[in-house]
């Protein structure tokens, strides 16, 4: 018999930190469950920790969007340039939307209904 583990995987990551820093980067990581239970609004953030400024870089999602079938996301990401006279650098925003999957207690019962008669 052949075993398997699967794991869920965050919906998305978001990371902040320095190129030029050692220190580990802030990690975010949001899951699926979290989203679920967002309000519209709910905003999630990585910022670089450091007080390195030369290639440094971040990001935010925001919840902009929902329903009972999912969420829309506003994801950011933004940075400064490597060099001596850093400048910011904003990357295009992204728009995602997340669906979600059925409820359990919905899936049980629609394995009820096809059982046939």
């Amino acid at each position: 018999m052949k075993t398997a583990v699967v794991m869920e995987t965050p919906a998305f990551r978001l990371r902040g930190g320095s190129g030029w820093s050692n220190e580990t980067d802030q990690v975010v990581e949001v899951s699926y469950d979290m989203l679920r239970k967002a309000p519209v609004g709910r905003r999630w953030v990585a910022r670089n920790r450091t007080n390195i400024v030369r290639d440094a870089y971040g990001g935010s999602a925001t919840v902009v969007y929902r329903t009972e079938w999912g969420v829309a996301v506003l994801i950011e990401r933004w940075g400064t340039t490597d060099s001596p006279k850093s400048s910011w650098v904003y990357e295009e925003p992204e728009l995602v939307w997340f669906g979600f999957a059925e409820e359990p207690e919905e899936a049980e019962e629609d394995e009820e209904d096809e059982g046939g008669d």
